[in-house]
């Protein structure tokens, strides 16, 4: 995120998989069990939870929880 780059890992534990999406747009998430949004903001780094009305602009990263 820092880099300025889009990005996307997914990782699987269990029956969880957690996926973490940098990117510039904004996401319309869908089925997940949680999801936090870090944001880059003038005090530093900001970890918000998900919402669908949230206005972010700029990068962003996404950590997604959803069930496998």
């Amino acid at each position: 995120m820092l880099m300025g780059r889009e990005d996307r890992v997914s990782y699987k534990r269990g029956s969880t998989i957690i996926r973490i999406i940098t990117t510039r747009e904004r996401l319309q998430l869908k089925d997940y069990i949680k999801a936090y949004v870090l944001i880059m903001s003038n005090d530093g780094i900001v970890l918000r939870e998900y919402n669908q009305d949230g206005d972010f602009n700029g990068m962003r990263a996404y950590i997604i929880y959803s069930k496998a």
